[in-house]
């Protein structure tokens, strides 16, 4: 995959999931010009694009700031070039197996490698952060720690939690939907005056 796709799925997964932009970015170009870099002395596609190298870098990196970098890699450059027939090695790149997804069909500067890039950057972008949103648990960690104040932790506990109540259908009638508990007092229906009315055919 080219470098400006590369870097739209870097921009894309960092606007969608709050990271550091230029670390996402740099994090999505980073393994191809580590090669530009050696001047020959890696191979294409070879350790550089290392799996193995890649994943160990962002489990060691996690809850640290340079976790996006890695994070971008992986998702803005390995997966992407996963998909052309080359892949990308486990390892190094000279000997073991590499991996190839959905048939390595994705080839480089083609519609498909557009229309892929704007695939992978519409689930980073919109379809992960709206299903992976801070839960309540999470923004409580947010305002103990003193990231967010007092009303913004109010804001979005209410939010989440009326976003809760409309998936799970539960709403403000509730309450008097509900079958009755307990002492059932029957209503009070008065007929005072009813039965003293006089119909047209009654006698004084």
């Amino acid at each position: 995959m080219i470098w400006p796709c590369h870097a739209a799925i870097g921009f894309s997964l960092a606007q969608g999931m709050q990271l550091n932009l230029p670390m996402c970015i740099l994090g999505s170009l980073f393994p191809d010009f580590v090669e530009i870099m050696s001047r020959g002395a890696l191979v294409h596609r070879g350790i550089s694009h290392s799996i193995v190298l890649w994943t160990v870098g962002l489990m060691a990196s996690w809850n640290t700031p340079f976790m996006p970098f890695f994070l971008s890699a992986c998702l803005a450059h390995l997966l992407p070039d996963s998909l052309n027939a080359m892949g990308v090695p486990v390892w190094d790149g000279v000997a073991g197996r590499r991996l190839t997804l959905f048939f390595g069909r994705l080839r480089n500067r083609t519609l498909a490698e557009v229309l892929v890039t704007g695939i992978l950057a519409f689930v980073f972008f919109a379809i992960i952060p709206s299903v992976t949103n801070p839960g309540l648990s999470e923004i409580e960690a947010l305002y103990n720690s003193g990231l967010i104040d007092r009303y913004e932790y109010e804001q979005r506990r209410d939010k989440i939690s009326s976003l809760l109540d409309q998936f799970l259908g539960r709403g403000e009638d509730d309450d008097r939907l509900k079958a009755p508990t307990g002492n059932f007092t029957a209503p009070d229906i008065r007929l005072e005056g009813f039965l003293d009315q006089k119909t047209d055919n009654s006698q004084p």
